[in-house]
């Protein structure tokens, strides 16, 4: 098991002995959001401190790789599970792969304000008073 430590200026990953394995500082980026998918990896989002419309995803893997992918828009929910990586903006919601491939993106219709990524790569759409499942 490991231990991700995610702070509002960096992320720190640990063995299951307490050992750092890799600490990644947020250069000039504010923490927006985060999820873990447990076992597999931690997914931040950041906001680019001199332009907030300018974000930044970073996965990072439980052996210390990092990935990372510049997107743009509000993003309203991020969602991590299995090798898959979830987010939702205002009429869509886009799931990426463990290399930060693009696996599908799903136009919503109604005010979706949560999506949960499953670890199959489905996404569950969520509203005040409605669910939608995706599967691809």
């Amino acid at each position: 098991d490991k231990i991700s430590i995610i702070c509002n200026d960096r992320l720190l990953l640990f063995n299951d002995d307490g050992k750092l394995i890799t600490e990644i500082k947020y250069e000039n980026s504010t923490l927006q959001t985060y999820s873990t998918a447990y076992d597999e990896h931690v997914a931040v989002l950041l906001s680019n401190n001199q332009s907030p419309e300018k974000k930044k995803l970073i996965i990072i893997e439980t052996n210390g790789k990092k990935k990372e992918l510049d997107i743009t828009g509000e993003v309203y929910s991020l969602s991590a599970a299995g090798e898959y990586t979830a987010l939702l903006y205002d009429e869509k919601c886009i799931v990426y792969d463990s290399e930060l491939s693009l696996h599908c993106e799903v136009a919503t219709l109604s005010k979706i304000s949560k999506c949960l990524a499953n670890d199959d790569g489905s996404v569950l759409l969520l509203s005040d008073n409605s669910a939608i499942f995706f599967v691809k």
